[in-house]
């Protein structure tokens, strides 16, 4: 499962959860990286094309 750095993904019930199942690895982007951001890439379409007033 691809995670962004939310503190919440580290935390002990999620870790143990994880650990229960077993199968699941968690890979975590880098703390800044908008380009593997969804969200990002949104606000830089609607920057480009929405004029600010």
């Amino acid at each position: 499962m691809i995670l962004d750095n939310a503190s919440y993904y580290h935390s002990k019930e999620v870790e143990e959860y994880r650990k229960k199942l077993g199968k699941i690895k968690f890979v975590f982007l880098l703390p800044y990286s908008p380009n593997l951001n969804i969200v990002e890439r949104i606000w830089k379409f609607f920057q480009k094309e929405i004029p600010v007033q």
